[in-house]
């Protein structure tokens, strides 16, 4: 009985190569050149994602600015303004005119700054500015100024400031308590006698 081989691919069978296929497809399609700039092969558009609308420029503005005040030696005295703008303006704090406080447009957390017993703490990013006077003096009695400024304009608000003496003090105090009579004074002042009128006989 015949044994039964499996059939295999001949050896000498012709083979294909790589090559001549190349040349077959080259010989059949044209050559086709892409042009990156030409309409048909651009790439899709892409649309630019929604930007929000930037905040048009502002002049610097105070919502609320200096007001006179009148405190008594050794006391402190607070200063404090609120204001606005776009850009970001700076602040500068001056007293009678002599610079004390400037910030840096590249300041963007609190600011804190002393100087001959006065300090002032700022937030640009709120738009608040403080200036105090740790104990008041006859010597800080003076005119304030705060100037804020950006690109825009420049704004100012000023205010005077009136420190009362010990002895001031104590003086307006017993001229307010004239009107109630010599008991209280007396009790104030104990050097102070009533007058006597001598009695007619």
């Amino acid at each position: 009985m015949p044994q039964l081989q499996p059939a295999f691919p001949s050896a000498t069978a012709p083979t294909q190569s790589l090559g001549s296929a190349v040349e077959v497809a080259l010989a059949l399609e044209p050559l086709v050149t892409v042009d990156p700039l030409s309409p048909q092969h651009a790439p899709p558009s892409v649309k630019p994602l929604p930007t929000q609308h930037a905040r048009p420029a502002e002049s610097p503005t105070f919502r609320l600015g200096l007001q006179n005040q009148t405190v008594t030696s050794g006391d402190a005295a607070v200063f404090t303004v609120f204001f606005d703008g776009h850009p970001r303006p700076t602040v500068q704090w001056s007293i009678n005119g002599r610079l004390v406080h400037s910030s840096r447009p590249d300041d963007t957390t609190v600011v804190v700054d002393r100087i001959d017993g006065v300090e002032v703490v700022e937030d640009l990013e709120r738009g608040t500015s403080t200036l105090t006077i740790l104990s008041s003096s006859v010597d800080h009695e003076a005119q304030y100024t705060c100037c804020i400024h950006n690109c825009c304009g420049t704004a100012f608000t000023n205010a005077h400031l009136f420190v009362l003496g010990i002895f001031t003090f104590y003086f307006i105090f017993l001229l307010c308590l004239r009107p109630y009579g010599t008991g209280i004074k007396r009790w104030f002042c104990p050097s102070i006698r009533p007058s006597v009128r001598p009695s007619r006989t």
